[in-house]
């Protein structure tokens, strides 16, 4: 059985999530502070969190230090990550523009897919794609971890794109001498 649940905005960190009928499944909420983001608020059954500062996930009562869940697959240059919930990993990769968690034996569980601007037609909202049934709190684990991860990458690309800009204005690129 697949679910598929959809964004309906543009900031993942602040948004509601809708089943296929329309309904809210999760309603996310993200605080700030003058050092960033402090915490990200999902609502939801169960209810979780992702602690930016402190680096952590809480799903229900459970706390899960984001340096205890995370663990780099296939050696420490990978860029695949393992995520893992209870005894059961979930390897998390990102290629042509989405997300996609296997589980141990391989196989592909969930996909997400992030929000995609279109100029001459309609853009592509973000999504969240679970191939599975998945108990509740392991649906929200994965949520989270697709965020995290997602934003974690659009971290590292805004950064990426800052050190270039940079680099390119102090190599004379400004123009106006003589």
């Amino acid at each position: 059985m697949s679910l598929t649940l959809t964004f309906t905005g543009k900031d993942i960190l602040n948004d509601t999530i809708c089943l296929p009928g329309g309904r809210p499944a999760y309603t996310l909420h993200t605080t700030k502070g003058v050092r960033g983001r402090k915490v990200t608020t999902v609502t939801g059954s169960p209810t979780a969190f992702i602690n930016w500062r402190k680096r952590y996930l809480e799903i229900g009562s459970q706390m899960l230090p984001i340096d205890a869940v995370k663990r780099r697959a296939g050696g420490w240059l990978a860029r695949k990550r393992m995520w893992l919930w209870g005894e059961t990993g979930y390897e998390l990769h990102y290629s042509r523009q989405q997300w996609s968690a296997k589980n141990p034996s391989g196989a592909v569980v969930a996909r997400f897919s992030p929000y995609r601007m279109r100029i001459f037609r309609k853009s592509d909202p973000a999504q969240i794609v679970f191939l599975y049934d998945f108990p509740p709190a392991e649906a929200a684990f994965l949520v989270l971890v697709f965020i995290y991860s997602e934003i974690r990458r659009q971290d590292k690309q805004r950064a990426s794109s800052a050190a270039s800009a940079g680099a390119a204005s102090s190599a004379g690129g400004g123009g106006g001498g003589c």
